[in-house]
């Protein structure tokens, strides 16, 4: 997840330096100027901001290699008028920018743009790269089956057919109805008892528990 972070930080650094250079360059004869302090003050706290709103969003709570591309560009978007809707009154306010009204919302909404061009773009990039872990066997999860039911046998079979893009290594089951004898005992071996889970978990390192029981 230091990568995902990194990059957010980079995108969020990219886009408000090149707005402000715009913002600059509409306003070469204005009283108003940007000391260097205010350049520096400005580059540092935008990347915090960005990233409060990512972590109070839950972006970096999900690991990368179980994110989705598509839910990643929605969830962007989203991120990206959040922030936007609370810098635009924010610097209204504080005069920050001192542009017609007109070019103001231009900027912003070229701004609200590139950022969020620039944040998906290398968040896209990271995932690419994820999924090719994934689909190369680079990176795996041990997964455990709590159930040996004609569910846990479908469920295991989808996982078997979408693994190069989920990247569960299934190393076992426990099963639930000890005289159900055609359930995942065919494909993998019984690890243990219910009771004993905790204990099976940290015994074979497992990542990932996948509960498959008949209603």
């Amino acid at each position: 997840m230091f990568w995902y972070v990194l990059a957010d930080v980079i995108a969020t650094s990219i886009a408000w330096i090149w707005i402000m250079t715009a913002v600059y360059n509409l306003t070469p004869n204005a009283t108003y100027n940007y000391p260097p302090e205010y350049w520096l003050r400005s580059c540092a706290a935008l990347p915090f901001f960005w990233s409060a709103i990512y972590l109070l969003s839950g972006t970096y709570k999900l690991d990368i290699y179980q994110k989705s591309r598509l839910a990643e560009l929605t969830v962007t978007f989203i991120q990206t008028l959040l922030g936007v809707s609370i810098l635009v009154p924010l610097f209204h306010v504080l005069d920050a920018w001192p542009l017609p009204l007109n070019q103001f919302v231009n900027s912003f909404l070229v701004y609200s743009l590139l950022h969020f061009i620039l944040t998906f773009a290398f968040r896209w990039l990271l995932l690419m790269v994820a999924k090719y872990h994934l689909s190369n066997q680079l990176i795996s999860f041990n997964t455990l089956f709590v159930g040996n039911n004609k569910r846990a046998v479908h469920v295991y079979r989808e996982i078997k057919q979408n693994n190069a893009y989920l990247g569960r290594n299934v190393v076992g089951f426990i099963g639930i109805d000890a005289n159900y004898k055609n359930g995942l005992s065919k494909f993998l071996p019984q690890l243990g008892q219910l009771q004993n889970l905790e204990h099976i978990i940290d015994h074979n390192g497992i990542d990932q528990v996948i509960v498959a029981m008949d209603k």
